[in-house]
């Protein structure tokens, strides 16, 4: 969601995980502003679907395709690294569709990986690129 509605809080995101050195007081203020915007912007986007009419939503964002990994895998992981798994496949093909350029694709990535997310499974035999494929193209692109 915070790629898609507010860059905000990707900016705070970045600035938070890649520049150790801020004091302390500087983090403690990044942090609870990162924590009111991005409450403020869940709010602004489940509150006009409140009776999920529309199951298409931004905070389901990576859920697509890591959901059907982490059934795969059959829950190894916690459930929050599948969703950042999925968004790292949600912006690849978002890119290679051309919905997304390069530049923004790379900034998801490595903010991904800042916070230590991984964005791809590969340590999973159940998690064979072509057998994920064939349930993502069907059951994660409705």
């Amino acid at each position: 969601m915070t790629v898609v509605k507010c860059s905000r809080i990707l900016e705070l995101i970045e600035r938070l995980h890649r520049q150790s050195g801020l004091e302390r007081t500087l983090k403690t203020e990044l942090t609870l502003e990162l924590i009111r915007i991005s409450i403020r912007a869940m709010l602004e986007e489940l509150q006009p679907k409140f009776c999920e009419e529309d199951l298409r939503r931004m905070v389901d964002f990576g859920h697509e395709s890591g959901n059907i990994i982490e059934a795969k895998a059959r829950h190894e992981l916690p459930h929050g690294e599948y969703i950042a798994i999925g968004m790292a496949i949600s912006s690849s093909i978002g890119h290679q569709k051309g919905k997304l350029a390069r530049v923004d694709l790379e900034r998801i990535l490595n903010c991904l990986l800042d916070i230590r997310l991984p964005i791809v499974a590969t340590h999973h035999d159940r998690c064979n690129a072509n057998v994920l494929w064939t349930q993502i193209s069907t059951d994660g692109l409705r």
